[in-house]
């Protein structure tokens, strides 16, 4: 099975000059774990619950901008991947999010959730 049959393609993002709390906001409305961080239609990065957590520890103020928090290496897969393969690299590099990246383009993102839902069909 590929990652292309499982990939969500709806895309959570915001732009970098955001604000953590912006950024918290919709994490809170759309119930998701994680955003993009684009700017014009380019991954600059990837917030995360833990990061926006982190932040709060660090007294970084709510109304910073995400770019002082977000992580720029941005770990991507392409759509025809395994998923199993996809899997392996969530947990080699310990994370639970992967954008997938078709032709330069996110075309969505997939989780170590949609990935476990998929391997038990």
């Amino acid at each position: 099975m590929e990652v292309i049959s499982i990939v969500n393609r709806k895309i959570h993002s915001v732009k970098p000059e955001s604000t953590i709390q912006e950024a918290s906001d919709l994490m809170t409305k759309e119930n998701i774990g994680a955003v993009l961080v684009m700017k014009e239609d380019i991954i600059r990065g990837i917030l995360t619950e833990k990061d926006i957590l982190r932040a709060i520890q660090k007294n970084i103020p709510l109304n910073s901008s995400v770019k002082k928090i977000l992580h720029e290496e941005i770990i991507q897969v392409d759509p025809y991947v395994s998923v199993e393969k996809a899997a392996k690299i969530m947990i080699e590099k310990d994370i639970r999010r992967l954008p997938v990246i078709s032709n330069g383009a996110c075309i969505g993102i997939i989780t170590m959730k949609d990935i476990v839902k998929a391997l038990l069909r």
